[in-house]
């Protein structure tokens, strides 16, 4: 995630680290999956303002329940 003023710029990857999508996504988006577990910050921000997240174990399953 690279911080933005109102919204992140969003890469999401695959396990081996290639982009699956990316893009703007509001905070208030990843604020709730922060609140609701499904992801959580792996690491402190980095000196270019990006900053990575892992899915929890209950956002992958998530995951394949609508996938």
């Amino acid at each position: 995630m690279l911080r933005g003023p109102t919204d992140e710029y969003i890469t999401v990857c695959r396990p081996e680290r290639t982009a699956l999508l990316q893009g703007l996504l509001p905070r208030a988006i990843l604020d709730d999956f922060l609140n609701a577990r499904l992801v959580r910050q792996d690491g402190p921000e980095d000196d270019r303002r990006v900053t990575f997240f892992r899915l929890t174990n209950d956002g992958r399953m998530q995951g394949r329940l609508r996938g």
